[in-house]
């Protein structure tokens, strides 16, 4: 079943994304109500089904956290969640919830919901590129974020809950048209059919079979 790969894949690489967080499958809408005492992420499959060739999955995660921890928390954790979701699905639609008081916990709550397609991650075998407001075709693509800054440990956790800086986002182009690779530092970058804007693009490496991978510090989504 892909779904569940899918989620499997996805909770392995939020409990990377947040060490301190219980990262698990949830078997049913809510789970055991009982307190707890760190930030507690359970996913599950929501839906998935077959036309076709085509296949869509729909997967759900709900992030809890105890008494005590406040929205911000919650919207940076989700922050790095979606990250890593749009790293391994990169077409992937992300949505989510804002946090809310959550009784039977005793802390806060927020949602967050993956919708997969078939292809997902992949890049498939033609698409566009804007670089710098112009469209270049390339065959594939893939896409990574990282944390930049300081490191912000809790007392008693060897590993950071948050970074004092920003974001670098990381992405590979391969079989870029001609013309792509002669851009200087400081252009701007977007996949055709998402949101996203990367701002002042770097060029990290090139190579001669139409290769690239650039990186941005600066991530806006158009309206």
């Amino acid at each position: 079943m892909r779904a569940r790969e899918a989620l499997e894949a996805l909770l392995a690489d939020f409990q990377e994304a947040a060490p301190q967080a219980d990262v698990r499958e949830s078997y049913a809408q809510e789970p055991a109500s009982r307190r707890i005492s760190r930030p507690l992420v359970a996913g599950r499959i929501v839906t998935e089904r077959r036309a076709g060739e085509v296949w869509e999955a729909k997967l759900g995660f709900t992030l809890y956290l105890p008494q005590g921890q406040t929205g911000e928390t919650a919207s940076s954790l989700l922050d790095r969640f979606g990250e890593r979701v749009l790293a391994r699905y990169p077409l992937a639609a992300v949505e989510r919830g804002p946090a809310s008081p959550e009784k039977a916990l005793g802390g806060l709550s927020a949602s967050l919901s993956v919708s997969l397609k078939d292809g997902e991650g992949k890049g498939g075998k033609g698409f566009t590129v804007l670089l710098n407001g112009r469209a270049y075709s390339a065959s594939g693509w893939k896409l990574s974020a990282g944390e930049t800054g300081r490191p912000l440990v809790a007392a008693g956790e060897d590993e950071p809950f948050a970074y004092s800086g920003g974001r670098t986002y990381t992405v590979e182009l391969q079989g870029l048209s001609a013309g792509a690779q002669a851009l200087g530092d400081g252009f701007s970058a977007q996949l055709a059919g998402r949101p996203e804007v990367y701002r002042n693009c770097r060029w990290k490496s090139l190579s001669g079979n139409g290769g690239g991978v650039f990186q941005s510090e600066t991530k806006t989504e158009e309206e």
